[in-house]
């Protein structure tokens, strides 16, 4: 079970900061929904503008993700994050 399902969709917004780098108009069009706004009530363009890539991004591959256990590696998982446990 994800948190969204636990306290409910409408108390809870996981925003993915590396979708948000990559597709930043639709996931503020996403949270602005979430939070009831209309996208003429916020300066969408300006908000786009803002996230950027970056240099540490997907450094993360470069470790042992045994190190944290299954227990934690699959509360990652059930946050909506695709990881892969090297062995």
């Amino acid at each position: 079970m994800t948190w969204q399902e636990k306290v409910g969709p409408d108390r809870f917004y996981l925003l993915n900061f590396d979708r948000l780098c990559d597709h930043p108009r639709e996931e503020i069009l996403k949270l602005a929904a979430f939070l009831q706004r209309s996208p003429e009530d916020i300066p969408l363009d300006d908000l786009i503008a803002i996230p950027r890539i970056p240099s540490s991004r997907n450094r993360y591959q470069e470790h042992d993700f045994q190190q944290f256990g299954d227990e934690r590696l699959q509360a990652v998982r059930d946050f909506g994050f695709h990881i892969e446990a090297s062995s």
